[in-house]
């Protein structure tokens, strides 16, 4: 009974109705999109390796064709670059304090820098094929150098030598780790397929030797030491090192080669990036995925900053992405604003310390206040600076004879001393005639006495006061001598009176022991009694017993005074 359809209805198509997929955003998503201050700067090779500092803002190294580029971690722009590489740079990496930088290259050097200056601080030379890794030891003056010669090197810093030379791997060695609880332990990786362990107090041969089956691109160890990562082609396999190396867990989430791993700052979370574009996050409790982001191009590098806010990307056509995590802060109610006038006023602020994420501090240049004569001494006035530390009023002598010693190294103490008149001349002579006899500044006195008389003994009868202080520094002196001369007399006297104690203690000593042997003879020989009577007198039988033996005798004899 349903009534048929006319010609000139129009016909509705029936309207299908699909579920709506809801997308899950996980605590964890919300975390990583956070990292959304990106800046993005080309560059004109491959980044081949990404280092920062662990020192607060955290600078970073960027190594890129046969430069070696310094980021500013706060403003995250160049700060530095250094382009001392003849050939392509690999590997530049920073000392812990900050200080020195390491890079190898094709050049077959390793080569240290200094982070401030740029200069080139030590040179190595001893691989034949291209340098892939530097890395410092945690004891600053030890760094290890891999190379496709398939050797490692140790090498101490001060003396530019090389301490160790490991030669166990059978291909290219490009990625080194060092134990995080023990710098003499230290992990190797190479394209043999073999990732070994060290102990560079017997390089000999390896402690421990780890087969990935592939070639390792990159290892990295957890801080307590137990786990070790090595990842190669689209592998990550994870080995246990308190049960001899053994593996414990391998997973891959990527379809291309993994090139690079990372650790945040809380050892909860492994970052790999790989020739497939893309950034994946894994748990280390779990060993599974978290999170995942997309690049532009293959990545070669990747590092997080050691506070886990800046995540660097370098990628394969020479860009470097540079994410920073925006931290959210918690929105609160607008303080009330403080008079117009008033205490509260004028000194608030004072207490805010800054935040060291977000403000960044211009360090303060603090600069010393010279002295009257400093500042005379740095514009080159050398009779002006004397002047004043000779005419001031109990002026520390430590600070004048300073001064004679700085216008001797300068060779300004003629300059200073010449064409002065009758005024300008008369405190000079007046500070050599009170101090020429101080024993501790005669020898530097003595010297400008000399200067004083070679520039003006022509003009001696000229000016009556010059020439009464020239009278009285002779006499000065001439005292002085005469005292010199009686002291040498009295130390002869007293040397004369020591070597004659000295002898006669000598011939005391002699006549003791002449005593004592022929006592001892006499005894040895059974003497009768005219024989002890003549040694020892008439025989008394109430002192017989009183015989003093010869050590009592010379003991006697040596407290009698001389």
């Amino acid at each position: 009974n349903t009534p048929e359809p006319s010609e000139m209805d129009p016909y509705r198509k029936i309207r299908i109705e699909r579920p709506v997929k809801t997308i899950k955003v996980t605590p964890e998503d919300r975390y990583w999109k956070n990292f959304k201050d990106e800046i993005v700067i080309p560059h004109a090779a491959k980044i081949t390796n990404i280092d920062f500092c662990p020192l607060n803002p955290f600078d970073f190294a960027v190594t890129s064709s046969a430069s070696l580029f310094i980021f500013d971690g706060a403003s995250r722009q160049v700060r530095k670059t250094i382009s001392r590489f003849s050939q392509v740079a690999y590997s530049g990496s920073f000392r812990c304090d900050g200080k020195l930088l390491a890079a190898g290259g094709e050049s077959k050097i390793v080569q240290i820098f200094d982070a401030g200056s740029r200069a080139i601080l030590r040179s190595f030379r001893k691989h034949t094929d291209a340098v892939h890794v530097t890395r410092f030891s945690s004891d600053i003056t030890r760094l290890l150098s891999c190379s496709d010669d398939k050797s490692i090197c140790y090498w101490d810093i001060p003396s530019e030598k090389c301490v160790s030379t490991m030669n166990s791997h059978s291909d290219f060695v490009r990625c080194a780790y060092e134990n995080p609880s023990n710098p003499h332990l230290w992990f190797s990786g190479s394209y043999d397929h073999s990732v070994k362990l060290w102990d560079l107090r017997d390089p000999q041969k390896p402690v421990m030797s780890m087969e990935h089956l592939s070639p390792v691109e990159d290892i990295l160890a957890n801080p307590s030491s137990t786990l070790l990562f090595s990842c190669g082609d689209t592998e990550i396999r994870v080995w246990d090192l308190l049960m001899a190396g053994r593996q414990t867990h391998s997973f891959s989430n990527h379809r291309k080669t993994i090139t690079s791993m990372t650790i945040d700052s809380k050892n909860s979370r492994l970052l790999s990036g790989s020739l497939d574009a893309n950034v994946k996050v894994y748990d280390l409790s779990t060993f599974s995925v978290t999170h995942s982001k997309k690049y532009s191009a293959p990545i070669l590098s990747i590092s997080l900053s050691p506070n886990s806010q800046t995540l660097i990307v370098g990628m394969s056509d020479g860009t470097l992405n540079i994410r920073r995590r925006k931290v959210s802060e918690v929105v609160k109610s607008a303080p009330r604003k403080p008079a117009l006038m008033g205490r509260r006023y004028f000194t608030r602020g004072a207490n805010y310390r800054g935040n060291s994420d977000i403000d960044f501090k211009v360090p303060s240049i603090s600069r010393r206040k010279l002295k009257p004569y400093d500042l005379d001494l740095k514009k080159f006035r050398y009779r002006d600076a004397l002047d004043r530390v000779v005419l001031i009023q109990h002026q520390d002598i430590s600070v004048i004879i300073a001064m004679l010693n700085e216008l001797i190294e300068r060779n300004g103490l003629i300059i200073a001393l010449r064409s002065r008149n009758e005024r300008a001349l008369a405190p000079i002579i007046n500070f050599l005639l009170r101090n020429i006899s101080n024993p501790s500044y005669s020898a530097l006195l003595i010297d400008v006495t000399w200067v004083v008389l070679d520039l003006y003994k022509s003009f001696i009868g000229e000016s009556a006061v010059i020439d009464g202080l020239f009278a009285a520094l002779l006499s000065r002196v001439q005292s002085e001598l005469c005292f010199q001369k009686g002291l040498f007399e009295l130390q002869g006297c007293l040397e004369m009176l020591f070597a004659t104690n000295q002898s006669m203690n000598v011939s005391t000593i002699n006549a003791i022991d002449s005593e004592d042997e022929e006592f001892s003879s006499a005894m040895r020989d059974e003497p009768q009694p005219e024989v002890l009577e003549k040694i020892n007198g008439p025989t008394d039988p109430k002192r017989s017993s009183k015989i003093r033996s010869p050590e009592k005798r010379r003991k006697k004899s040596k407290t009698v005074p001389n």
